[in-house]
This record gives C-alpha cells, sequence and structure tokens, in this order.
C-alpha cells in the first residue's frame, strides 16, 4: 500500500478525501436479488462494517456515505476509536412526508453529520423540471444549514445538475450516478459525464463499479477520468482486502501514484496466461 496521502477537495469549510466509503453492501442493498440482500443484511454486523471502514480511514479516506442508520453511526463510532481519527458523515435522509424528512435532517444533525443531502428517493420524485425546482427544497435547505450542517441533494438524473443550477438552489454538492455501463444512469453515460464536467457543484459519483457489474480497474479508472479535479468517488466494498485494491487504484486513476503490477485473480482456465 502506498504512503502516498490521499488525494482531497475542498467543500466549503469542509476538506474531504476524493474517495468516500459508501454503504449499500453494508446495509444490504445489494441491488442484484433479495437473495444476496439477504445476505449481506446477515453478514454485515457493526464489527465488519467497522473493519472495512478503520481500513480506508488508515489511509486517509475518512468520509463515509449513508442514510441515517444506527448500525452504521455503532460502526463509524468504533472506528473513530480504534484508529483515534474522526470519521466525517455524509448522511442522505429521506421521508414519504415533508415532517418525516424534516425530522431525519435533524436526526442527522443529532448524529453529528457534516453534510446532509436529500436522499434520491425524495430528490427525483419531487423535481419538476418543467418549472426549475424541488418542491419544499428551500424550507429543507434552511433547516440543514440550520443545523450547521453543508446541504446537498442525492439524485439518479443528470437532468437535476442542471435543474438546481437553473433554480439557483444552495445545494453546494450533487450525488451522481456514474459508471461505464450506464447501470442505473437516466441517459447515457457520455450525456452524464458532460453534464457533471459543466456543473460548477461539487459532484459525488456514486455506483462505479455498477453494484459488481464492473471489474475495479475499469470502472474506477472511468469515474475519475470523467469527473472534475474537485469531484469525488463514493464506492462500497466487502471486505478489508477490497478497500486496499480499490485505494491504489483510485490513487493511479487520479495520477498519485504510478501504475503498479498488482495481483490478478488466478484460476484453472487462466493456466496459458501464466
Amino acid at each position: 500500500m502506498s504512503d502516498v496521502p490521499f488525494p482531497r477537495t475542498q467543500l466549503e469549510n469542509l476538506s474531504l478525501p476524493r474517495m468516500i466509503i459508501g454503504s449499500n453492501s453494508f446495509c444490504g442493498f445489494s441491488h442484484l436479488s433479495a437473495a444476496r440482500s439477504k445476505w449481506l443484511k446477515e453478514y454485515f454486523t457493526v464489527e465488519r462494517i467497522a473493519e472495512a471502514v478503520v481500513t480506508f480511514v488508515e489511509h486517509g479516506i475518512d468520509a463515509y456515505l449513508g442514510g441515517p442508520r444506527e448500525e452504521s453511526r455503532r460502526a463509524c463510532l468504533e472506528a473513530e476509536q480504534r484508529t483515534g481519527k474522526p470519521v466525517t458523515l455524509i448522511l442522505t435522509p429521506s421521508g414519504a412526508t415533508k415532517a418525516e424528512l424534516a425530522a431525519n435532517i435533524d436526526l442527522c444533525a443529532e448524529w453529528g453529520a457534516k453534510v446532509c443531502m436529500p436522499h434520491v428517493s425524495y430528490t427525483d420524485s419531487h423535481a419538476i423540471q418543467s418549472e426549475n425546482r424541488i418542491v419544499d427544497l428551500d424550507e429543507h435547505i434552511k433547516r440543514i444549514r440550520g443545523h450547521g450542517m453543508i446541504p446537498g441533494l442525492s439524485t439518479h438524473r443528470a437532468e437535476t445538475l442542471k435543474l438546481v443550477e437553473r433554480g439557483g438552489f444552495d445545494t453546494p454538492v450533487i450525488i451522481q450516478m456514474l459508471n461505464p455501463i450506464g447501470f442505473l444512469c437516466s441517459v447515457e453515460t457520455d450525456w452524464v459525464v458532460r453534464a457533471i464536467g459543466a456543473s460548477p457543484k461539487h459532484v459525488i459519483a456514486i455506483k462505479p463499479l455498477a453494484a459488481g457489474r464492473v471489474l475495479p480497474p475499469t470502472g474506477i479508472r472511468f469515474a475519475y477520468n470523467s469527473i472534475k479535479a474537485k469531484d469525488m468517488v463514493c464506492i462500497g466494498v466487502m471486505s478489508s482486502h477490497e478497500a486496499k485494491e480499490d485505494i491504489v487504484l483510485a490513487l493511479e486513476a487520479m495520477g498519485a501514484i504510478a501504475e503498479q503490477q498488482r495481483e490478478l485473480q488466478v484460476s484453472r482456465s487462466k493456466a496459458a496466461l501464466i
């Protein structure tokens, strides 16, 4: 593992690593099958989540993205205790009603989140493109700022990057889907890349490996080559081993280190290549 400091970006008064710890696997969201999701929920105890978070934090990746979920909060607290370093919480509250979302924003503040980004389930269902607005968003942003958190939005739609810009919303950071096969993207990947590049916002690119459908070298290189120098990539892992591998790939993709010779998967079918 390289000793090179992991590249960072400045979001208002907050320094963030350009790789963010993702949480879908930890929460049991496989985006593959009900059986896989059930296994993930059973497998990822607080201790196993904390083990992966510790690996990231030890290598300068000290920001965690996810919903306000008790197991995740406990895992991050455990990682802080084990490393002696704080973990920045970037939380994505949801809510079926205005009052429910407001209550979850309050919970994010109670848990010490630095960035609060209403979840895609709110953003994309409340966006009115023809009017350049998102229902009740100004009130939610005011609530987030009132708690001293930085407001943002989570979306799966590249169109939302344009909407928030046209609407002049106080959302300096946006979560956006991005991977080389267009998994869960609203439009073709070249359009998504263009929208990210044109946006003045900080962007956090999610699903770079398309929930396991893309190999890490391919997905990570594509993501970092497709975003701005101030943007970030959020990635989920299944273990500390994957975290270590992804960190090196990210450093290579950002040009922080030279490309390294790495151990590849070995099976009997590859005998002729060895």
